[in-house]
């Protein structure tokens, strides 16, 4: 018996008259003289016969069959590289010895369109190659491929959040992750934080840290950290020449702190300025009172927080001239007057003789506040 794919092969048979003997060939094989070639798996008769001559009658054919067994075929398949979730589709190949086509199938965290793998999670993937055989091929053993396919990597962006002020409405934030999954917010320092929503809980430093902890396809991301400050708005109750004082009225308790002009000074909030009705002359020494105070107004002086003048600078020009706050307000601190406005207020006494004629500006600070403000004002 033979195989499919055997090489071709002789045969002989020999005549009692010495004759020579013809060969003939019926089935799954041909022959070529003596030369048996098989074209398929099946069965092959090959028949031996002797004709006679003029002194030998033919002789009685001799048939001679034998079976062509099925080919044994093998797959080749290369080791497929491990991959990571979200990584593109990408196309498998393998070759049988038969020559014929090979076909997938795949398992696990993927999927298999003809012979190209797509990815559908992390965790693993077996993609199996197979041939079936055909009439003269028997099927070849599977030839499974196993890879691992790990957690994508992910980020968070998170924009920076802009410095308030205190009494600020709460406000939102927002962050995305290269994932798609959502971001998860917490807070530390003088905020909370609930969902998305920031409230901030006095004058000092926030920080809000978006984070996205992953899940069974993404890694957790870096969190991302963004800071602000939280400052007090600044009210300026008053600020002319010294024994002007606001009309020689100290308010006794009234802490009205919007526009009036009785003293030449716009009292608006955030730092104010003359109006040109009625500007100090240069060497007077300028009286100061203000109220640190939130954004909706609300008073919030006090005498445990500490007001410090730290420069003082022409505008425009940027020249920067020696404070000049006398024995009433040692180390340029301003004074809290307890009865300057309803809750109390700051009182700075600066003096001008070495100033020139123009616009200045009087920057300070407050404890606990890591904004500098500045009020300006100008003199004739």
């Amino acid at each position: 018996n033979k195989t499919f794919g055997d090489p071709d092969f002789g045969v002989s048979a020999t005549a009692t008259s010495g004759l020579a003997v013809a060969f003939a060939a019926a089935g799954n094989c041909t022959i070529s003289g003596a030369s048996v070639h098989i074209t398929g798996a099946g069965p092959c008769t090959v028949t031996a016969s002797q004709p006679g001559d003029g002194n030998d009658q033919p002789a009685p054919d001799v048939p001679q069959s034998f079976t062509i067994g099925k080919a044994s075929q093998t797959i080749a398949l290369g080791v497929l590289a491990s991959k990571t979730f979200g990584d593109p589709d990408f196309g498998v190949s393998a070759t049988a010895t038969s020559g014929l086509a090979v076909a997938f199938a795949a398992a696990g965290n993927c999927t298999i369109s003809g012979a190209t793998v797509h990815i559908t999670a992390a965790g693993a993937c077996t993609v199996t190659a197979s041939q079936s055989g055909d009439g003269n091929d028997a099927p070849a053993p599977d030839l499974p491929r196993s890879f691992t396919i790990g957690q994508a990597s992910q980020t968070v962006t998170f924009t920076d959040l802009a410095n308030k002020t205190i009494g600020d409405p709460d406000f939102t934030v927002g962050a995305t992750a290269s994932s798609g999954l959502s971001v998860a917010f917490s807070a530390r320092g003088d905020c909370t934080v609930s969902g998305s929503t920031v409230h901030v809980t006095k004058v000092g430093s926030c920080t809000i840290t978006a984070s996205q902890p992953g899940n069974g396809n993404y890694i957790p991301a870096p969190s991302v950290t963004r800071s602000f400050a939280v400052a007090y708005a600044s009210c300026l109750v008053a600020a002319d020449k010294d024994g002007d004082d606001d009309d020689g009225d100290h308010h006794d308790g009234d802490d009205r702190q919007g526009r009036d002009g009785r003293d030449g000074y716009d009292r608006d909030r955030r730092d104010g300025r003359f109006d040109g009705a009625k500007l100090p002359n240069v060497g007077s020494t300028l009286r100061i009172k203000l109220t640190l105070c939130s954004s909706t107004g609300a008073n919030l002086s006090s005498p445990a927080v500490i007001v410090t003048a730290v420069e003082l600078t022409q505008l425009p020009g940027g020249l920067v001239a020696p404070i000049d706050a006398g024995r009433s307000n040692p180390g340029n601190r301003f004074q809290f007057d307890r009865d300057l406005v309803r809750g109390g207020g700051y009182v700075f006494n600066l003096g001008t003789r070495h100033l020139s004629a123009g616009t200045w500006g009087l920057t300070y600070i407050a404890s606990g506040d890591s904004t500098a403000h500045t009020l300006t004002f100008s003199l004739r």
